[in-house]
């Protein structure tokens, strides 16, 4: 008997509550907030120029430990790009890590031309489930992060080059989530479907295997129910 997996949105900023066979995870940046059953809790770098203060830690802390809805920490990170100076965002992102490593809550990673840094930061201290979301770059940057311990999520779209489609193709299936993050032309139903033909595999089992990632990743804090 085939079972029924849901279709999850593995990162987004938008709450569509329109059809039960999703689950979205919707990325939450405190004076941001959006009401979500799912739900992960960060300081984004674009947003937050000062080092955490012990009560916004201990926010972090307080919504992982009594809030069934978030799920993990994030999303945080670095972003050479926007932001206050690197010095600010490594050392707010060390908070995250360290936070995040002491719960043993997953970490969603934010990470815009500092892969470098992420990798060693990630080497020193992170000793938590990661995921970099949004992830855009190369499949020999993808191995990379892999290799580190560093799990990846990706919005396959219609139109995408070579080096995303080679990227695609490599990524191990167990390793791997789909998100829509913010840009919602393209359903994540049909982000699966667009990955499944791409890997030649059925949407239904790539429905499977991506719950399992998700079951993984998240371990106790997801409800582990199949609907």
């Amino acid at each position: 008997m085939m079972l029924n997996f849901p279709w999850i949105d593995f990162h987004t900023h938008r709450v569509t509550q329109s059809e039960a066979d999703m689950k979205e995870i919707v990325s939450v940046h405190p004076g941001r907030w959006r009401e979500a059953e799912f739900y992960t809790l960060g300081f984004h770098p674009w947003w937050t120029n000062e080092r955490l203060s012990a009560a916004e830690v201990e926010m972090l802390t307080d919504h992982w430990k009594n809030k069934a809805g978030c799920i993990a920490i994030g999303e945080c990170g670095l972003d050479r790009l926007k932001g206050p100076e690197m010095e600010i965002q490594e050392d707010i992102f060390a908070q995250h890590i360290k936070l995040s490593s002491e719960l043993q809550a997953p970490l969603i990673i934010h990470c815009v031309r500092a892969f470098d840094r992420l990798i060693q930061l990630k080497r020193a201290s992170a000793s938590s489930n990661c995921v970099v979301h949004g992830f855009v770059r190369h499949k020999i940057l993808a191995k990379q992060l892999l290799d580190n311990g560093i799990l990846l999520s990706v919005a396959p779209r219609y139109s995408m080059s070579l080096v995303m489609e080679e990227k695609l193709r490599y990524v191990p299936l167990d390793r791997v989530f789909l998100e829509t993050d913010s840009d919602y032309s393209i359903s994540i139903k049909e982000r699966y479907r667009i990955f499944a033909q791409l890997r030649a595999m059925k949407t239904e089992m790539l429905q499977e295997q991506l719950f399992q990632n998700t079951i993984n990743f998240f371990h106790k804090k997801w409800p582990h129910l199949i609907g």
